[in-house]
């Protein structure tokens, strides 16, 4: 089934600029330290939220908020007591990890052929991973009386400590009826307070050139740019969505042609092309592309640059109102809703029918909650613009409720400025992100049923010429063992190359498990470590930036390294 989504383009390109700021927050001081403390921020509720953050992961969960701490040194919120904290957690957690490495040797030592025929019944449902099912197999066990059996029980036993070790290690992170740890709760409200003194005070008019005109000329259609093989795997046409351009002067002063849309429309992509409505009923016309800058999966903001066809946007541009709209005021929403399998051009009017939908009781001006309004919006409309009466910007619509007539919701401009001023901070990755990325791939790589969401770290590259393997009968049975559903064309990519790989890796015995990743060490476009796997000497990993994050992007075997 298509998915029609709604991408507004906006970009920036021109000449004559004045004397370039000194720094992308210059005009706004208060939001010049939020860069580093956003993403860490993100990273805290993210393992927050997660439901598995043990054994690997967990280390992995820690290793990226170290990563982020790191570049969020400079902040004014005291990040010491909580760095010294996750130092020493990531130590506890390391030792944990060996010791169940151990535990799970001793366990498999244990199970030998003749043990296993007399304790058979006891160990069919047995869950190694689980401390729960390991301490009732062994009180079953030791119940039975089986001769034979003891070093299994006392195994299954010493197993099952090293587990509740780990999960209680993990417990900060993955248990909301736990009491909230203070010093992760005071920054996160530092970080808060600082987040909204930024967005109240910023303003970024003196980098956007209005070059005016309908919504029409501004407003353009999106679609994510996916490999070949990933639109062929999901068997579904192109999604596209809405986006609108703005003319921007980058730190540097540079004019440039950027492209605000929402992160959902993006799909994961990075990249796009782009089509003006007067351009959708002529086949010849090549589209625009534009490179994906920065997506935000909170604000649901993606910000987007484009690379070629910049000509046939070059005279549009939108302007973003710092003021919030008022409750009652005359909106206009513009977009490209799909009729069929195809973009259409609609613009319709409403009024804003609550200024502060959600924002918390110290967020006067409503700049980190959504304006609500009637507007109407359809599937294709996330990314598009909402305007007042003048043809500013008021907001980006990201989603209509489900259940009521005429509730949309759109993201007001200061976040849309916050994010555009983010978009000329290049991304920054240290080895402790390294470590995070390479630690959740091997994890993935060493569970016998990930789910397709923590396939994330694994990058479109380790697809290319594992092709023929990936259609195995041993690949497919792992890929059937995924949990959860995969989230789109990239997502089905992903879930091939691991199957793949875990066919690969079927060969050796698997890798071993509660193993980090070793030998980390810099290289000139990214990381390399290694994976220890069970016989054999260990494989070569390679991770570099890919779609804004650090990915496995290649594995060597021993007999592939030259």
């Amino acid at each position: 089934m298509k998915r029609a989504l709604f991408l507004v383009v906006l970009g920036a390109l021109g000449c004559g600029a004045p004397p370039p700021p000194t720094t992308p927050f210059s005009r706004a001081p208060t939001c010049s330290a939020l860069g580093g403390l956003l993403d860490l921020q993100h990273a805290m509720r993210g393992a927050t939220s997660s439901t598995d953050a043990t054994g690997l992961r967990l280390l992995a969960r820690i290793d990226e908020e170290l990563g982020y701490l790191a570049n969020a040194e400079d902040a004014p919120v005291d990040l010491g007591t909580l760095r010294r904290q996750l130092r020493e957690r990531r130590e506890e957690v390391v030792t944990a990890l060996s010791s169940a490495a151990e535990t799970r040797a001793a366990l498999e030592k244990a199970e030998g052929d003749n043990v296993v025929e007399r304790a058979g019944a006891a160990l069919r449902h047995l869950d190694r991973d689980d401390a729960g099912s390991l301490q009732r197999t062994g009180a079953h066990l030791r119940a039975m009386s089986l001769d034979g059996t003891e070093a299994l029980v006392a195994a299954l036993d010493a197993h099952a400590t090293s587990l509740r070790k780990l999960n209680e290690l993990a417990t900060p992170f993955v248990d909301a009826t736990v009491a909230p740890d203070p010093v992760r709760l005071t920054v996160e409200k530092e970080v808060d307070a600082l987040r909204l003194r930024c967005l109240t005070a910023i303003d970024t008019s003196h980098r956007i050139e209005a070059r005016g005109g309908a919504p029409r000329t501004a407003t353009v259609v999106v679609a994510p740019a996916l490999p070949d093989e990933a639109e062929r795997l999901l068997g579904q046409p192109r999604s596209f969505g809405s986006g609108f351009v703005v003319q921007w002067r980058d730190h540097a002063g540079q004019q440039r042609l950027r492209i605000i849309t929402n992160h959902h429309v993006m799909g994961g992509a990075g990249e796009a092309e782009v089509r003006l409505s007067h351009h959708l009923d002529d086949e010849d016309a090549e589209p625009a592309r534009a490179r994906l800058l920065r997506s935000d999966p909170v604000d649901d903001i993606a910000i987007l640059e484009v690379t070629e066809g910049g000509e046939q946007v070059a005279g549009a541009g939108l302007t973003l109102r710092p003021d919030a709209p008022s409750e009652r005021e005359v909106v206009v929403a513009a977009g490209f809703p799909g009729v069929g399998r195809d973009p259409s051009y609609q613009v319709s009017e409403g009024v804003v029918s609550n200024a502060r939908f959600g924002a918390p009781k110290n967020d006067r001006d409503g700049v980190s909650a959504y304006i609500q309004h009637t507007a109407a919006i359809d599937p294709g409309n996330s990314g598009g613009p909402l305007l007042d009466k003048s043809g500013a910007v008021v907001g980006v619509n990201t989603l209509k409720l489900r259940g009521r007539e005429n509730v949309g919701l759109a993201i007001p401009t200061p976040r849309i400025s916050l994010a555009l001023l983010r978009a000329d901070e290049p991304p920054r990755f240290d080895p402790h992100h390294a470590e995070a990325s390479c630690q959740l791939a091997v994890a993935a790589l060493g569970d016998p049923a990930p789910r397709y969401a923590e396939l994330e770290r694994f990058g479109l590259a380790l697809y290319e010429g594992r092709q023929a393997a990936a259609g195995s009968a041993e690949a497919t049975a792992h890929r059937d063992r995924l949990g959860g559903r995969p989230t789109g064309a990239l997502s089905v990519l992903r879930a091939y190359a691991y199957a793949a790989l875990r066919a690969e890796l079927d060969d050796v015995g698997g890798a071993v498990p509660f193993t980090p990743c070793r030998n980390l060490k810099p290289e000139a476009q990214g990381f390399t470590a290694e994976l220890v796997v069970r016989r054999g000497p260990p494989w070569r990993l390679v991770l570099a930036p890919s779609r804004g994050q650090l990915r496995l992007v290649h594995i060597e075997r021993p007999g592939d390294q030259p």
